[in-house]
């Protein structure tokens, strides 16, 4: 896939533990992308020390942004578990994790498309990259595998 990610190994699921390492940098606090950004900018961190720590929210800020964009205020369904053992994380089909979104938010689209709900608009989640590239070059998935 052409956003570095990969596209072999364990299944994303995004609906196990939320709770993470990441989540308790926020102390209880709602996750939105700005307080991401305010973590990320915050001079109190020491980076050197928390190194770590600024890596993971780095990739969540990633994967909230670019990945996995949503049309929520709260990131509050990501598998921030994942995050806590950076050195793993190439144990994770990425690449199929933000094609599966995206094919579901087309399915759910679609559905209430054809269903004539909401009259005013259709909101789409999901990566606009990925997006593009099927449309200008077309793709499908047969089972596990993305056929071009």
């Amino acid at each position: 896939m052409g956003l570095g990610l990969w596209i072999t190994g364990e299944k994303v699921s995004f609906d196990d533990n939320n709770v993470g390492l990441v989540t308790n940098l926020f102390n209880g606090q709602d996750i939105t992308v700005l307080g991401i950004l305010e973590k990320l900018n915050d001079r109190k961190i020491n980076v050197k020390k928390h190194v770590d720590d600024f890596c993971r929210l780095y990739i969540l800020f990633a994967f909230v942004v670019f990945y996995f964009p949503k049309t929520s205020r709260t990131v509050s369904t990501y598998p921030f578990n994942l995050l806590d053992s950076l050195e793993d994380l190439n144990v994770y089909n990425w690449g199929g994790a933000v094609l599966s979104m995206l094919i579901s938010s087309l399915d759910r689209c679609s559905y209430s498309f054809h269903q004539q709900r909401n009259a005013h608009g259709l909101y789409l989640c999901g990566c606009v990259a990925v997006l593009q590239v099927s449309v200008k070059y077309g793709f499908m998935v047969v089972g596990n595998v993305i056929a071009v």
